[in-house]
């Protein structure tokens, strides 16, 4: 399997959920979306979790406007020249010692992975603002198979809502579910999901109508509206996102 090695104080904030992107100036594994990949305390030469690579974005270091910020931050040998690529990897972090892994899910495909639970969030700073999507998949067990983030841009609170949902059925579907049961804190996604709201806005209905072509690939999706104390993690991953792209 790929590693990725890391020194002990870099390894605590990824723990933490305060880093979802590390920047990488040499990657011989030419890692790319979907891998898992083990996480590596540098010092201890011990393996303390998994990354499931969500998205690799290569720039120059050129590109960036703190250029010195970049260099200490670095994974790997320093680039030689401003022109030379830097990979941007982000990922979702689960700990090594959980009682399933990601690489059992994801490479093996676990055939008792027939049902997950789905929590999808998503919030935009200003409404429309800079906006993220966050969502969780739990097992029926209540054990964390799958978490991701995806920043949009400039939205608003609904899209990031759908599109929370949107790439938690999809990541769902990667991971080989029949059946789904999706919790949300939108009362609006959720009844328009179901048919019991109408869908004034042309922008919502497409990515409702998206979504109800994904569902088709499952045996059975169900929507169910919980307060948003109990979206916690998906929140969670929506602020996370939003706070990474800011701080970079």
């Amino acid at each position: 399997m790929k590693q990725i090695h890391l020194p002990s104080n870099r390894i605590k904030i990824i723990q933490a959920g305060e880093a979802t992107a590390i920047w990488l100036a040499d990657d011989p594994q030419n890692l790319s979306v979907n891998d898992v990949v083990e996480l590596v305390d540098g010092k201890e030469q011990s393996v303390v979790g998994e990354l499931l690579i969500r998205k690799v974005v290569t720039q120059h270091l050129a590109d960036f406007d703190d250029q010195n910020n970049v260099l200490t931050h670095l994974v790997g040998a320093k680039p030689s020249a401003s022109d030379a690529p830097i990979k941007e990897v982000h990922f979702s972090y689960q700990k090594h010692d959980q009682t399933r892994h990601l690489a059992d899910i994801v490479v093996n495909k676990s055939t008792d992975l027939t049902e997950v639970k789905l929590y999808g969030d998503g919030g935009s700073r200003g409404n429309p603002g800079p906006a993220a999507s966050g969502w969780v998949l739990y097992d029926l067990d209540g054990t964390v198979v799958l978490e991701g983030g995806y920043y949009m841009g400039i939205t608003t609170n609904n899209q990031a809502e759908y599109t929370a949902l949107k790439l938690g059925l999809k990541d769902a579907r990667k991971l080989g579910a029949k059946r789904v049961q999706v919790f949300m804190d939108s009362l609006l996604v959720v009844n328009q999901m179901k048919g019991l709201w109408k869908i004034n806005k042309p922008e919502l209905r497409a990515i409702n109508v998206a979504i109800h072509e994904i569902a088709k690939d499952f045996e059975k999706v169900t929507y169910t509206h919980v307060p948003r104390a109990l979206n916690s993690a998906a929140d969670r991953m929506v602020n996370v996102t939003l706070d990474d792209v800011a701080q970079n």
